[in-house]
């Protein structure tokens, strides 16, 4: 036992690493911590000639440790322990099985030797958090199986399966055993019969010619990567081509740590939280998505009634149809109140954005404060998942602290002389007050 979340076996001339933390064995800082140890010390082992990492259960880092992905600490924290297990003199090799995401990758592509077990899944979901992959990943992975499947693979956040894997490289071999048991024997054999160290940042299979590189970079921006996160995307890995390593990694790290500093990482991380929390409460998965239970059916009701006032308020006001669906779909609904999936964005845009998140959100705070909700919340996750709010807003009530409790507040008293859909409940203005927002306001509201 190395720690109390990384088990060590010796088997053989080869110590196997366990990492055990149910039920998701999602790496954060203390994982990384006890990895890194452990891999020091088996390194200097002179009786050890491989070193495994592996996980326990259903695979290595399944979901991601979304705590440690907004820690400042974190992409630095990972870059340096996966320079440790490319840098081993000690042959270091994954063996995957199950689900391996994120984190659980970037070190899987720091390993000299990659292992899978059949059914093995490999993903980098980042960017649906908002967030660039880190760890080396945006060097490692185009020089392992070429630039356009890396951009794909990062820029869709979509998982590929064993076969893919295995074809594209990522995959040194599939076994359809207990994959600890096939990546010592994979040890074994490499280790009768070694050949040449090369590490994978140091591949030059599909970056040389170069200009082949920079093509897909150009096609990946052509095909929208030109801004956003996307764009933060193609810049690193064309970053990884052209800069010596260690410059490579601290522009890794700055570029990691400005997504995860985002107003859209902010939300998406909080709709993670508030989906995975209100699952079985006010609404429960089925299939690719979500549907109300009894409690949240009971809810949906009066926030999309506020929205629907807000809307014909704002039609009362004079701002026209087209003007508010433009306004909603730039805000990032699939489809404005009247219909259209695109409208003119003008001067009365943001007012109308502000108009019916106000709308929503006091709605929000009222059936909070009326014990009708139990948590702020399971209101976001309601009103992303059942009303069509932009996801990469996080919801209502985020939406709401995003763009300032207090100049919100000031403005709801002007439009609630028209509707009192935007009389803003005590408990509201309450949060305006406190730095954390609804978030402090759930803490003294549960106590």
């Amino acid at each position: 036992m190395v720690s109390g979340v990384v088990r060590a076996q010796i088997i053989d001339r080869c110590v196997v690493l366990t990492v055990d933390r149910p039920p998701l064995n999602a790496i954060g800082a203390q994982i990384c911590a006890d990895l890194d140890a452990a891999v020091v010390k088996f390194d200097a082992d002179a009786e050890i000639d491989a070193i495994v990492v592996g996980a326990e259960g259903r695979g290595l880092s399944v979901e991601p440790d979304v705590e440690a992905l907004g820690d400042a600490e974190f992409a630095a924290t990972l870059a340096r322990l996966c320079t440790r297990i490319e840098d081993c003199e000690t042959p270091v090799i994954a063996a995957l099985r199950g689900t391996v995401r994120g984190p659980g990758l970037a070190l899987a592509l720091a390993a000299r030797h990659r292992v899978g077990q059949l059914a093995v899944t490999l993903g980098l979901p980042e960017i649906n958090l908002g967030l660039v992959a880190c760890g080396g990943v945006t060097q490692r992975l185009p020089r392992l199986i070429g630039p356009v499947a890396a951009l794909q693979m990062l820029i869709s956040g979509k998982p590929v399966n064993d076969t893919v894997a295995k074809r594209l490289g990522l995959l040194d071999r599939l076994v359809d055993a207990d994959v600890m048991s096939g990546a010592v024997d994979f040890a074994q054999e490499i280790g009768i019969a070694p050949a040449p160290v090369t590490r994978v940042r140091d591949l030059r299979t599909h970056t040389v010619p170069g200009k082949n590189f920079l093509d897909a970079l150009h096609q990946a921006r052509v095909n929208g990567a030109r801004t956003g996160l996307r764009k933060r995307i193609v810049d690193i890995v064309e970053s990884g081509l052209l800069l010596p390593f260690a410059v490579y990694t601290a522009h890794e790290i700055e570029t990691c740590n400005a997504a995860r500093v985002s107003e859209q990482s902010r939300a998406l991380r909080h709709i993670y939280r508030a989906e995975r929390a209100a699952d079985g409460r006010v609404m429960t998965r089925d299939g690719q998505g979500y549907v109300p239970t009894n409690p949240g059916l009971a809810l949906i009701g009066p926030l999309t009634e506020a929205q629907d006032h807000a809307v014909v308020a704002l039609r009362n006001r004079g701002i026209t149809e087209a003007d508010i669906d433009g306004a909603m779909v730039d805000l990032g609904y699939q489809v404005g109140a009247f219909g259209a999936r695109s409208g003119p964005v003008g001067p009365d845009t943001v007012v109308a954005q502000r108009s019916i998140v106000a709308a929503i959100a006091a709605e929000g705070a009222r059936l909070v404060s009326f014990g009708r909700a139990a948590h702020f919340s399971d209101i976001d996750a309601l009103t992303v998942h059942l009303m069509g709010f932009p996801r990469a807003k996080g919801g209502a009530m985020q939406a709401a602290q995003a763009m300032g409790l207090i100049g919100l507040l000031e403005d709801m008293k002007g439009w609630a002389e028209s509707h009192p859909v935007w009389d803003a409940p005590q408990i509201m203005r309450q949060a305006a007050l406190l730095a954390a927002g609804f978030d402090a306001v759930q803490s003294e509201f549960s106590a």
